[in-house]
């Protein structure tokens, strides 16, 4: 019995190990699972903050890459003008400039995204401002002083009415004269191109078309020391039409009608040899004159209509197509 018991009692120690170390090995599991998920927890949390600060630094940058993208103003000077290119990554709002002591000019851009302009520089010394809005609110300014070439000595400037003209018959004559020799006189109608004479003398003197209505006249004097100078300004000729009451054959009267956003000073009619002053002070005027009985022909008007500038228009019809 002795035996026995000292040979199963080391049996049932043993046993007691195993279920220990058994249990032992689970706990050790546990933590290590445990640990591990812990570990996962902690790293998943900072991959999700990692991933929202990336997100809102990306935000931020793209907020910070947009407010900085402003309008482009790049400026050119030639001999007499500014040439200005503006530029934007969205539709431009508005265009404001000035000269030093000019009043101020607003331009819209009518849906664009980059415009051109083209600004005479005036005579002297003077600063010119411009500032572009974009639609989103956004500015970009530029200032900056600028010397322009002197003004042409222009001694007369007055309309006139050149009957052996084949075309238009009303003129502007203009003269220039200067202490120095001038080698051309140009001039060009709402920045088209310029019509030049060479000149060779103190004085130049060009008649050029007179357009009716409003249009931006400049004029170019070209000097022996090669510099140039420049003058615009806006030119208002009265707009005549003479139509008729009926057909290009049959008609009865003719009808006058003419306009100018400056006033029409006075209308002059020569109608059949008999002269007429009309003093209008009207933007408008409009009249019918019953033809005179008679041949085909018999019928002539001579009407000249003056603005308040002194600006004048004349046009001469007369029914030598009529047949009735």
């Amino acid at each position: 019995m002795n035996q026995i018991l000292s040979v199963e009692m080391p049996k049932k120690k043993m046993k007691t190990k195993t279920n220990q170390a058994t249990y032992g090995n689970k706990a050790n599991i546990k933590s290590v699972v445990l640990v591990f998920s812990i570990i996962l927890l902690v790293f998943g949390i900072a991959l999700i903050g990692i991933s929202t600060f990336s997100m809102l630094n990306k935000d931020n940058t793209t907020v910070n890459n947009q407010q900085s993208i402003v309008p482009r103003i790049d400026v050119t000077q030639n001999a007499t003008e500014l040439e200005i290119e503006i530029s934007c990554e969205s539709i431009i709002s508005n265009i404001e400039y000035n000269w030093e002591g000019q009043d101020t000019k607003h331009i819209s851009s009518n849906g664009k995204k980059s415009m051109e302009l083209t600004l005479d520089i005036p005579s002297g010394t003077n600063i010119f401002n411009i500032q572009v809005t974009d639609e989103n609110g956004k500015k970009s300014e530029y200032s900056k002083e600028y010397v322009g070439a002197k003004e042409p000595n222009i001694t007369s400037f007055s309309p006139e009415y050149d009957p052996k003209a084949k075309k238009n018959k009303n003129k502007i004559a203009i003269t220039c004269e200067e202490s120095q020799l001038i080698n051309f006189i140009s001039y060009s109608y709402d920045d088209g191109d310029d019509k030049t004479e060479q000149i060779n003398s103190n004085t130049a003197s060009i008649v050029i078309d007179a357009l009716q209505g409003e249009h931006k006249l400049a004029i170019k004097v070209g000097y022996a020391d090669g510099t140039v100078g420049k003058i615009s300004k806006n030119v208002y000729f009265p707009t005549l039409s003479i139509k008729t009451n009926g057909t290009n054959l049959q008609y009865t009267k003719f009808i006058i009608n003419a306009s100018d956003t400056r006033t029409i000073d006075k209308v002059v009619i020569n109608f059949n040899g008999v002269e007429t002053v009309e003093t209008v002070n009207k933007n408008d005027y409009y009249k019918e004159l019953d033809l005179q009985p008679g041949e085909p022909g018999s019928n002539k008007l001579i009407i000249t209509v003056y603005n308040k500038d002194g600006m004048k228009i004349t046009e001469k019809v007369w029914d030598i197509n009529r047949k009735n």
